[in-house]
């Protein structure tokens, strides 16, 4: 196959596969990858930033700083996700190897922040009372309780996936 892959939509309006606005697939992905790797790093700025000073056993920048830093992860995953298509889509096999060695690294660093999170549940429930404060309290933990849930385990399996296509195990047609 020349790698050339029809326009979206082409095949139900009835233009050809010779088409002259064909892109070459390789091409179309590495620019997928490549705006990717513009967003994880923006994403992940972002986060690194939420980190600088570390000011870890106070209670309110714990809390304040990983739930701003899995708040941050959409825009990561984002990223991490293009990059990791475009290396599987091109066969590039050590790029997928490395992309998975960093799915499960953030994989792990979100599950043990949200067990920093979770340590300072209590004492922030306990510091803002039942005042008007508790509604945004509120809402904060279960944001950041939603996003640790899935998007922890969710790195660590894509990390899983990606050793899987890294040693040859995909599964093609499925």
């Amino acid at each position: 196959m020349d790698g050339k892959r029809p326009i979206l939509g082409a095949e139900t309006t009835g233009r050809s596969r010779s088409d002259d606005r064909t892109v070459e697939s390789n091409e179309a992905w590495w620019w997928i990858g490549w705006f990717g790797g513009i967003l994880f790093l923006v994403g992940a700025s972002d986060v690194a930033l939420a980190w600088i000073p570390l000011n870890l056993g106070n209670l309110d920048w714990e809390f304040g700083t990983v739930s701003a830093s899995l708040a941050a992860l959409p825009l990561v995953t984002m990223g991490a996700a293009a990059m990791f298509g475009s290396t599987i889509a091109r066969g590039k096999k050590a790029a997928t190897g490395v992309l998975s060695l960093v799915f499960f690294g953030v994989g792990l660093w979100v599950l043990a922040s949200f067990g920093l999170f979770a340590l300072d549940i209590a004492p922030a429930i306990r510091a803002v009372g039942e005042g008007p404060g508790r509604l945004v309290l509120n809402k904060a933990i279960v944001k950041t309780s939603m996003m640790a849930v899935l998007f922890g385990p969710g790195y660590l399996f894509a990390g899983y996936a990606g050793v899987k296509f890294w040693k040859g195990k995909s599964n093609e047609g499925n």
